[in-house]
């Protein structure tokens, strides 16, 4: 869940940028509440180019299906109803023969690829800058001269 909370802390463009990538079809609080579930899948090793790998990706949908009823199923009390039906709502869409497979390969996916990429990206170029600020103002304070290219 480590990707999750990254994701939590992101600010400014970042952050609308990952809201950007869900919708309707697989909302961003549904994400949540599987985001556990969601990193420990082996979504790298599905090639969605590759016809061969249709059953691999149709294994991974069922498994996002089950995992949102049990987490459904889970769910108790006043605060839990309306979550309960949410998440129902979001597996009982992603069970829609033939087109769920298609969808789930054009957006669930490459919604998660996409979210690990954005986190990580922006994740390093927020150290970068931030090594970058500690490294000038080291220089700054510093009377050695300071070390070329870095």
């Amino acid at each position: 869940m480590a990707m999750w909370i990254q994701a939590q802390k992101l600010e400014g463009e970042a952050l609308h940028q990952m809201q950007a990538l869900y919708g309707q079809h697989f909302p961003i609080d549904v994400r949540h509440y599987v985001a556990q579930w969601i990193e420990s899948q082996p979504w790298d090793s599905v090639d969605l180019d590759n016809p061969g790998e249709e059953a691999k990706a149709k294994q991974l949908l069922d498994s996002l299906v089950a995992e949102l009823l049990r987490k459904a199923q889970l769910q108790e009390g006043e605060d839990g109803f309306l979550l309960k039906i949410k998440l129902g709502h979001s597996a009982n869409q992603l069970k829609v023969p033939v087109i769920s497979c298609q969808h789930f390969k054009r957006n669930d996916y490459r919604i998660f690829r996409s979210e690990e990429v954005s986190i990580t990206s922006t994740t390093s170029a927020h150290q970068f800058t931030r090594g970058a600020h500690n490294h000038s103002r080291h220089n700054k304070d510093s009377t050695h001269p300071p070390l070329i290219g870095g």
